[in-house]
């Protein structure tokens, strides 16, 4: 700053930090110096205390979201973008990786940065030392992936992202290969592009399957989010993955934290790929199974609920196919027992995932097959009619909680076509039928749409239970409620009734 200008500028820059970020401010702070001034200035200036001004300024400025047209028709700034991200300044590089996220949230700036180029700098960027800089950095090529994908696999960009990439420390690799695994599960095909590409997916097995323990830790988030969609798991399912998974759950070095993480993955590529589930089960000595019995067992530690969790969670993702759930209930059926038991457990935790489990089992396109693949021994249908039904409705009341209840009656909607008691119960016991009555009985939005698609439910398939085990005036409210919508009001329910429905 020119030394007669200097006092007066820097006196602006102070105010504009010390004042409440609003456009009044911006007005003030832009009648004494530009954006482009400011930006001008730094540009020129190697004073520290005025390069920390004039970037904190301008990140107000962007967050005020009015940096876009502040900079429109500035020619200079795809040379101050692909400069600024190589200054030696981290006050500099911020300021540019934060400038690139408010270009990138607007598909014409967004467009416009990658069409002249500058967006490549988001390569440099990405790899920066500061965590905060690289982070900035991946959600502005998350939104170029989204809607200009092609400029994502560039060789250009990928050249200079991927320059002597394992010289790179390990958190800044693994940024790099957690941000491709985040673009793959946008398509199938930008997965494979950026498979074909850049190998980031096999690179991310190349991180974790290593000796040094803390980096097999750290990338194991990578292996996690590749399960999370099913591209990734087909990937990790076609490279054949799973022995080498289940070695490390074998592995005494590796803690509960880990084999939480691997018996959750390998249970998301049965779900997937259940012509998998003998291999897994039975390998390197049942290692699996043994892992999913001790953690099903083990809920009597409250501080270790994460390991029955799980394994309830595995059970629901292994059994909701009738071929996987035929090979794990031959090899334990007493799992079915335990995944009925937790539903009604005092812990709300392991109850939840219980129902959840159950209902994943309900959801999936194969539970008639899964209804009547079970022998006579394990005989499925008469355990969830005599035991899993009972749990349920009693829950039902004895937890008014809107967590519960939209678990409740979620379920209950996917039993509905296949299990006629629950329409009895309901019309046979008192409770449950002044709970159907009373449309106040829930509160949250959510829960009123789940209950009212209950009682839909029971009215299309059970209305000939209905005329059997209730009156008249019961059927005739069931069906309005069914018309009526979610927000029904029963006109003619009693208060007094209502007090007593928790």
């Amino acid at each position: 700053m020119e030394n007669n200008k200097n006092q007066d500028i820097v006196g602006t820059l102070e105010e504009f930090l010390s004042n409440p970020l609003c456009m009044a401010s911006y007005e003030r702070l832009t009648s004494n110096i530009s954006v482009i001034e400011m930006i001008q200035t730094l540009s020129s200036t190697q004073k520290p205390e005025e390069i920390a001004l004039l970037t904190d300024s301008l990140k107000r400025c962007v967050s005020l979201g009015i940096i876009q047209g502040a900079l429109e028709g500035y020619n200079d700034l795809p040379e101050l973008l692909v400069t600024g991200s190589k200054s030696s300044s981290q006050n500099v590089r911020s300021l540019i990786a934060y400038v690139f996220s408010s270009l990138t949230e607007s598909d014409t700036s967004c467009l416009k940065i990658c069409e002249d180029g500058s967006y490549i700098s988001l390569a440099i960027l990405l790899r920066d030392i500061e965590m905060s800089i690289g982070e900035s950095a991946s959600q502005s090529l998350k939104y170029i992936a989204k809607y200009h994908p092609k400029y994502i696999y560039d060789e250009g960009f990928l050249s200079i992202l991927m320059n002597k990439f394992k010289e790179l420390n390990d958190e800044t690799r693994l940024r790099i290969i957690g941000l491709f695994i985040d673009i793959g599960s946008f398509s199938e095909q930008l997965f494979d592009i950026c498979e074909e590409k850049g190998h980031f997916f096999t690179l991310a097995l190349q991180e974790y399957f290593t000796d040094d323990i803390l980096l097999k830790l750290a990338s194991l988030r990578l292996l996690e989010d590749l399960g999370e969609y099913k591209y990734g798991l087909k990937f990790l399912y076609k490279e054949s993955i799973s022995i080498l998974l289940l070695k490390d759950l074998d592995n005494p070095l590796v803690d509960d934290e880990v084999r939480i993480a691997i018996l959750y993955l390998l249970s998301k590529m049965i779900q997937y790929y259940p012509e998998g589930t003998e291999n897994i089960l039975k390998s390197c000595n049942k290692v699996f199974l043994l892992t999913l019995q001790n953690f099903m067992a083990s809920s009597n530690n409250i501080h270790a609920l994460g390991k029955p969790v799980c394994a309830i969670t595995c059970w629901g993702l292994i059994s909701c196919h009738e071929t996987s759930f035929k090979i794990l209930s031959n090899l334990w059926s007493e799992s079915i027992q335990l995944a009925i038991k937790y539903v009604s457990s005092s812990n709300t935790e392991l109850s939840l995932a219980a129902i959840n489990a159950w209902i994943i089992i309900f959801e999936t396109g194969d539970i008639k097959n899964i209804l009547k693949s079970t022998n006579e021994e394990i005989c499925l249908e008469k355990q969830i009619e005599t035991k899993l039904i009972p749990s349920i409705m009693s829950i039902m009341l004895s937890r008014p909680f809107s967590e519960i209840r939209t678990l409740i009656y979620r379920i209950l909607a996917t039993m509905v076509p296949f299990f006629g008691s629950i329409t009895s119960i309901i019309c046979t016991s008192q409770p449950h039928r002044d709970l159907m009555l009373n449309t106040n009985s829930d509160t949250d939005k959510e829960v009123k749409y789940l209950k009212y698609n209950l009682v839909k439910l029971i009215v299309k398939y059970h209305l000939n239970l209905l005329e059997d085990k209730t009156d008249e005036s019961f059927i005739k409210y069931m069906q309005d409620y069914a018309k009526g919508g979610p927000f029904y009001i029963n006109p003619s329910f009693q208060v007094d009734i209502a007090d007593r429905v928790l």
